[in-house]
């Protein structure tokens, strides 16, 4: 450290401070402030002597340089805002130029500096000056983004939550651009710090080609502001509160842990302190983005905010998501969060009636299933049935939802191998539904047909039944052109494993021996191979389990002799029985009339069926309600009485 550049800057920041003072109007409240700036300016005479102010080791060993916050932290608990916006400009010019240590205060107990330091800084944020607001953030963030990082845990929680507010409650304009700047450089810097790179390294981030919202979709107007912050409501949102170590702020910015955050806390285990300073942060952008449901945001001024609220936390963890690398994407922890409270967000948010909630939805969505879906198979599957497919398929669905997406399905199948992994996942897994040829099926009809819309609806305008017959084309297009570029892949490149799983083969080659590899993988490419790709024999024996699954349902004694002559079914009572009691898509009616046939064997299902259900604990009402949960009463006495007489 440059012992005359410390000097001089700071007798700079004192100097301010000493001028602000004399203009106080109760200099008495400052007369302690006045005494740590006289004494710091005599260790810093010292200091300048010529043995001491060129020599960086002197300049650490003898002098206490954490003094030099004191009396500007002092300062701020005044709370007056001439005295705070002047110490809080100096502090930010002494974090800019590295003056900010891992040391503890002379306290009684030692206290951390930096966890003094933000506890001050965010107790200035009632403060209702747009000036003193926007020097909060500008120190918030210089803190958080120095280096080397000394604030984590709830110091760190506490600034982001302090950015966050300030987003939301702040009268200014500027000032609410510059909270949320600070929160997503505050992001980055977490996020580099986790994957080892500096903490103002920026990454390239792809465009997900949601479009803007249309032109003809009402603005979402911003809240009625006022410059006093006590005319906002008592509980409007607010990030939640720090959970280890919590920290204790003054005045209005104080607020107590909860629970489930304290929980999170002492139960998880973490590798680094950077591992959990962003698991902390995303878990509770998680909840917040699911915290508040919209309605009509755009005609109530009081949850226009906890739109605002929703909006940033999903712009934030879709920036977070964004910018994670491997530790990110191979941590169980995150993984587990993404797929408990992500998901459930995405879902609820996924049929919002407002527009931009929608589409943040969707980016996100889209961020998950391009870096994540080799840990989400399941989750994405109730994405795309219960929310996208809905939408597509619903006449009552809105302009703007079906185009947002279209053009959703347009960007996921540009990359050829979500596209594959769509129909191998899915559509080729006996457990999944046919997600791929589903959406096929509907993009056609979309282009064909248009919106399908109802007249309880209103009829789209031509104009948007073409966009959407476009924008439908599109997506069938790009579908198209992935399975061509991947059609090109060769042999040398690529081979496919028996499980269906495609590996570089230079991958494969490092996880077996070239005698395994031969014996274990069948060519995709050139048909040299005698054998059928493993990939189509898994659809081919879903294809013809389905088949036999219609047929079962249509006429169940036919259906049964399908599946068993093709080997799907073994002919054991106890076989068919499991089946039933295992595959959701069996109809009960054809179940029942199945089990109620005279027949031997159609018997000997039905004892083996009763036999592997427990009715232990329960009361004879319950326990034939469970009786029948699985299949429907045929309509004949006779095949009653024998259900019965099991039973």
């Amino acid at each position: 450290m440059d012992g005359q550049t410390f000097c001089s800057v700071a007798r700079q920041g004192i100097s301010k401070l000493q001028k602000a003072i004399h203009e106080h109007k109760k200099q008495k409240e400052a007369e302690n402030i006045s005494g740590a700036c006289e004494r710091f300016l005599l260790d810093l005479d010292k200091l300048s002597e010529p043995s001491n102010s060129n020599d960086p080791v002197n300049l650490q060993e003898n002098f206490d340089y954490a003094a030099l916050f004191v009396p500007f932290l002092a300062a701020l608990e005044l709370r007056n805002p001439k005295l705070t916006e002047s110490a809080l400009d100096s502090l930010h010019e002494f974090i800019a130029h590295g003056y900010l240590k891992d040391l503890n205060l002379r306290t009684d107990p030692p206290r951390s500096l930096a966890e003094v330091l933000v506890e001050n800084v965010c107790g200035c944020s009632s403060i209702e000056d747009e000036t003193v607001q926007m020097q909060v953030i500008r120190v918030l963030q210089a803190s958080v983004m120095c280096e080397p990082s000394i604030v984590h845990g709830a110091n760190l929680l506490q600034s982001v939550r302090t950015c966050f507010n300030l987003h939301l409650g702040s009268s200014s304009q500027a000032n609410q651009t510059a909270a949320k700047a600070a929160l997503s450089r505050m992001i980055n810097a977490m996020m580099n710090r986790l994957e080892g790179l500096p903490a103002s390294a920026s990454r390239h981030v792809e465009d997900r080609g949601i479009p803007d919202l249309p032109a003809s979709v009402p603005s979402t107007p911003e809240p009625a502001k006022s410059s006093q912050a006590g005319d906002f409501p008592a509980e409007h949102p607010e990030m939640p509160a720090p959970s280890p170590n919590g920290s204790h702020m003054n005045g209005s910015a104080a607020h107590t842990k909860t629970p489930e955050a304290e929980k999170v806390s002492e139960e998880t285990d973490f590798k680094s302190v950077e591992e959990r300073d962003v698991y902390e942060v995303f878990h509770r952008l998680c909840r917040l983005s699911m915290k508040y449901e919209v309605v009509d945001s755009w005609v109530k001024p009081d949850e226009t905010m906890n739109m605002q609220s929703k909006m940033l936390s999903l712009e934030l963890l879709l920036s977070m998501l964004d910018q994670s690398g491997p530790k990110f994407k191979g941590s169980a922890k995150f993984i587990t969060c993404i797929k408990q409270q992500l998901c459930m967000s995405l879902l609820k948010n996924g049929v919002s009636p407002a527009p931009r909630v929608f589409k943040a939805a969707l980016q996100v969505f889209v961020t998950l299933i391009l870096n994540f879906k080799t840990h989400l198979k399941q989750e994405i599957g109730v994405f795309f049935t219960t929310i996208f497919l809905r939408i597509l398929e619903s006449p009552h669905s809105t302009y703007q939802q079906k185009t947002m997406v279209l053009q959703l399905l347009h960007s996921i199948f540009r990359d050829p191998q979500t596209v594959v992994d769509v129909f191998v996942n899915y559509d080729c897994d006996l457990k999944q539904v046919d997600i791929f040829a589903k959406m096929l099926n509907q993009l056609t009809r979309t282009v064909q047909s248009g919106s399908g819309a109802s007249k309880d609806t209103g009829y789209f305008t031509p104009e948007q039944e073409f966009q959407l017959r476009s924008r439908g084309t599109d997506a069938l297009v790009s579908m198209v052109e992935s399975l061509m570029r991947f059609s090109k892949l060769v042999e040398k490149d690529f081979i496919w494993l028996e499980t269906g799983e495609i590996l570089p083969r230079s991958m494969a080659k490092n996880e077996s021996s070239e005698g395994d590899l031969e014996s274990s993988v069948d060519s995709r490419v050139g048909g040299e191979s005698e054998d059928v790709d493993p990939v189509l024999k898994q659809k081919e024996h879903k294809t013809q389990l389905q088949q036999g699954i219609k047929a079962f349902n249509l006429k169940p004694k036919k259906g049964i002799e399908i599946l068993t002559s093709s080997g799907h079914l073994k002919k054991e009572p106890q076989a068919i029985a499991a089946w039933f009691h295992n595959q959701p898509s069996l109809d009960k009616k054809a179940i029942g009339e199945y089990m109620g046939e005279p027949d031997e064997f159609n018997k000997a299902v039905l004892y083996a069926y009763v036999d592997m259900m427990s009715f232990a604990n329960m009361t004879i009402d319950e326990a034939l309600r469970h009786f029948l949960s699985g299949f429907w009463l045929p309509g004949e006495a006779q095949k009653i009485d024998r259900m019965m007489e099991k039973f």
